[in-house]
Parts: C-alpha cells; sequence; structure tokens
C-alpha cells in the first residue's frame, strides 16, 4: 500500500474549502480525515446524534475531495457536552446500548457519504478506551459488539475500514491494547501518538530521537519506538499515525496532547518533534503513513506557516 501522507481536519474550521484545498497541496498529502462532528450530551450519555449543521460542511468537503482525486478518512468525530471533553472521556451508562446507537450513526454515514463520494477508509471512531477494554480485570468485554460493528459496515461498503486508539505510557494498557481482539476487524492499527517524550522546554531533533527509544518525561524510559512495532508484529497489521501532532510551544514535546501547554511560542518544538519521528519511523517496514493534527485550524497545532511545514511536505 503506497503511504498515507494525511491531514486531520478540526470540525470547528470547515467551512473555508478551499483553505482546505491549498493546505492539501502545500504540504503535499494525497489523503485527508474528514470529521463529521457527533454531539453527546455527557461522558455516561449511550445516546448521540450528527450535528446536522457541520454534517453540511463535512459532506461538502468529502465531494470537492472526491472530485479532486484525493482520499478520504472518514470519521464519526465525538464531540462531548459541547466540546469541554475529549473523546477518551466517554464512558456510557449501557454499553451495549451504546453499541447500537453507534451503528446506526457509522451506518447513516456510510451509506449517505462513504459509498456515493467512494470515500477510501472509513474509521469507525477514535481513543473509545472505556469500549476497547476493561482494565480492572484485564479483559474485552465488547469483543462482540466490535466484531457486528465492523461487520454490518462491511456488509455495505467496500473500502477500508479502522479503529484508531490513544496513546499509552503504562505497560497495563500497553498490552491490552496490543493483544486486542478488536484489531481482527481492523485493516490496519491507527494510533494518536500523543506520546510525552522529553521534559525540556525545547528538546532538539536528537534529544527527540533518543526519547522515542526511552521517554524522559516522569523517568517512564518508554520505548515508543519498540512498543509499537511490538504492536505491528502482534496484529500482523501496518502501523498509520492517525493523530499526529504537537503545538508550537515550549514544552509541546512533553505533552503534545496540550494545546495550550505554555504561552511561549517556539516553532523548533514541533519541527523537531516531526523530524524526529520521521528519522526512526519514515524507513520502518510497518510505518503505514501518518495524519498531520492539523491542516485547517489556527491554534497551536497548526502547521502551516511555520518550520514544521516543509517537514510534513518531505516526509
Amino acid at each position: 500500500m503506497r503511504k498515507i501522507k494525511c491531514g486531520n481536519l478540526d470540525p470547528e474550521y470547515l467551512t473555508d474549502t478551499q483553505l482546505i484545498l491549498d493546505n492539501v497541496n502545500r504540504l503535499g498529502l494525497n489523503t485527508v480525515n474528514v470529521p463529521f462532528q457527533v454531539d453527546v450530551p455527557s461522558p455516561t450519555s449511550n445516546t448521540m446524534s450528527l450535528n446536522k449543521k457541520r454534517y453540511k460542511y463535512s459532506k461538502r468537503i468529502v465531494q470537492k475531495l472526491h472530485n479532486k482525486g484525493i482520499k478520504v478518512i472518514l470519521e464519526p468525530f465525538t464531540y462531548i457536552s459541547g466540546g469541554e471533553q475529549g473523546e477518551t472521556a466517554w464512558n456510557p451508562r449501557n454499553k451495549f446500548v451504546w453499541f447500537k446507537n453507534w451503528t446506526k450513526i457509522c451506518r447513516r454515514l456510510v451509506k449517505d457519504v462513504a459509498i456515493p463520494y467512494q470515500v477510501w477508509c472509513f474509521n469507525v471512531a477514535s481513543g473509545l478506551g472505556h469500549m476497547e477494554y476493561d482494565k480492572k480485570s484485564g479483559t474485552y468485554p465488547y469483543t462482540r459488539q466490535w466484531h457486528k460493528l465492523f461487520s454490518s459496515i462491511r456488509r455495505l461498503y467496500k473500502g477500508k475500514v479502522i479503529y484508531r486508539t490513544n496513546y499509552w505510557y503504562e505497560d497495563t494498557s500497553r498490552d491490552l491494547k496490543k493483544n486486542n481482539p478488536l484489531w481482527k476487524n481492523a485493516d490496519f492499527v491507527a494510533i494518536d501518538t500523543w506520546f510525552e517524550l522529553d521534559n525540556n522546554a525545547s528538546p532538539s531533533v536528537d534529544d527527540l530521537v533518543a526519547d522515542l527509544h526511552s521517554t524522559e518525561v516522569y523517568n517512564r524510559h518508554q520505548n515508543v519506538y519498540r512498543e509499537i512495532k511490538d504492536m505491528a508484529i502482534a496484529t500482523g497489521k501496518d502501523i498509520f499515525f492517525g493523530g499526529f501532532g504537537c503545538p508550537s510551544l515550549n514544552y509541546g514535546a512533553k505533552f503534545p496532547w496540550d494545546v495550550a501547554i505554555s504561552d511561549v511560542y517556539n516553532e523548533d518544538v514541533q519541527a523537531n518533534l516531526f523530524q524526529a519521528y520521521e528519522k526512526v519511523f519514515s524507513n520502518a517496514d510497518f510505518f503505514l503513513g501518518y495524519s498531520v493534527w492539523t491542516i485547517n485550524s489556527e491554534d497551536s497545532y497548526k502547521v502551516i506557516g511555520k518550520k514544521a511545514e516543509t517537514i510534513v511536505r518531505n516526509f
């Protein structure tokens, strides 16, 4: 499979379709991850609904990308309590009811968007750790429900189907993710790479390359490269960095998931992190590609017009 050079879209910045197309060209991308916002009342809700206003914007973008011959990863994008909480917080009261309701959302997106516009890949969900496994018991209570969800989509749709898991930093989560039976249903493994690498405000490329083999933060000494490679071996699947970014701020490589980690602007942190990942992973036979977070927002993750732009374009 050709390496995926993808960009994620922030669902709050979907109105300027031409800007998105221009940024795809500037970064030399061959794929775009298009979110369809799914509104969730609270972190314990079993119910959800597609956001009608942003649905129109997302569908228009898919249509434009299709017309330009650019591949699309379509994602139902979780938006909890008006965006106040991330998808990892979602812990429905009744997960069996949740799976039924979520399947309806996915099937509608497949029927109304993925099939008509020949979408390349459908991402069934992202970062729903409470549905992936039960950490206390070390078991997978929802294996059958995941299989039914994937099967329901595949009966309608002939493209790629995946799930995207969040990063990890301790052994229990690492092993539970690596050995999860749900990967048997997926065409490849997608990971959000918010790994916490370095304690310094502005680490060098060499620092970050070393960190990817032994992280500094909290003295964890996590070997990110080895653990991702082990996941590829355990699952027999290629690895895709489905959420790949770093704020252009001091300490961005310490907690890359924090868009406001510092008040000090620093393009070098962002650029050096992308370059370090490129050095460590680009030639790995299990590495399928990446999706930059994000290519349409105006926050600290933005890469357009910064030092990271050239690195992403040449990655």
